[in-house]
């Protein structure tokens, strides 16, 4: 009984351990809350702070302010909720892997969340010069093309990997079996899902609708799952 409180308690603390790796994802989530949420409420005494923080030619800085400046309290609660959401699924499909791994693609997380929503914003300006662009929505579908990307590379290692697991199934310990059923049937419902309505409902996967910019969330989602799938590709030839 002894035993069995002691590794539970041991299991707790590397689960605690894990979650920690994940602190500029829950730091880069807190940043975009606290930022959106504060511009909203300014914007509601200065109308003006929203031209003003909007991406377009002649506002350079849109590129990055922009992200957190909102057309209205539903818009605002809409991405945050989302956000909050796939940031949540990129941390319980990360959470099997070592620590080490854990804190490079936390790093890899907020870099490529952030690259993907400028990017995505000076293409826009490139584009459409004239247009003002506003929202975290580049930020948002970013994480949805970063979670999708590592939970597809999650899956296909597993599924690759399950003649070989199954091989030794009866050898794993009960603990390590569980990890493995939880981290596999994670990942897979993750990809599958996201998969399935990004290709069989891609006008609701992008949000389309009046004064929504499908163009931003598009860029954002698929430049985030290829520099995903480009960063895995790199590091199995290391």
């Amino acid at each position: 009984m002894i035993d069995e409180k002691a590794r539970l308690q041991e299991h707790f603390i590397r689960f605690l351990s894990k979650i920690k790796c994940f602190k500029p994802c829950f730091l880069f989530l807190l940043v975009v809350l606290s930022l959106s949420i504060s511009f909203h409420f300014l914007s509601e005494f200065l109308p003006d702070v929203k031209q003003f923080l909007a991406a377009s030619l002649s506002n350079p800085w849109g590129v990055i302010t922009s992200i957190f400046i909102h057309e209205n309290i539903s818009h605002l609660i809409s991405n945050m909720r989302v956000m909050v959401m796939f940031t949540l699924f990129f941390v319980f499909s990360n959470i099997h892997i070592d620590e080490e791994d854990i804190r490079r693609r936390a790093s890899f997380f907020v870099a490529v969340a952030v690259f993907a929503a400028i990017f995505s914003n000076v293409l826009w300006i490139i584009i459409r010069p004239d247009v003002l662009t506003i929202g975290a929505s580049g930020v948002v579908y970013s994480t949805i093309g970063i979670t999708f990307g590592f939970s597809m590379i999650n899956f296909t290692r597993y599924s690759i990997n399950l003649p070989t697991i199954k091989r030794t199934w009866k050898l794993l310990p009960k603990k390590d079996r569980a990890v493995f059923f939880i981290s596999y049937v994670v990942n897979a419902l993750i990809f599958l899902c996201t998969l399935f309505f990004a290709l069989l409902f891609t006008p609701e996967f992008l949000s389309k609708g009046p004064k929504v910019n499908v163009f931003v969330h598009g860029i954002s989602f698929y430049t985030s799952l290829l520099l995903c799938v480009i960063s895995s590709i790199l590091m199995l030839r290391q």
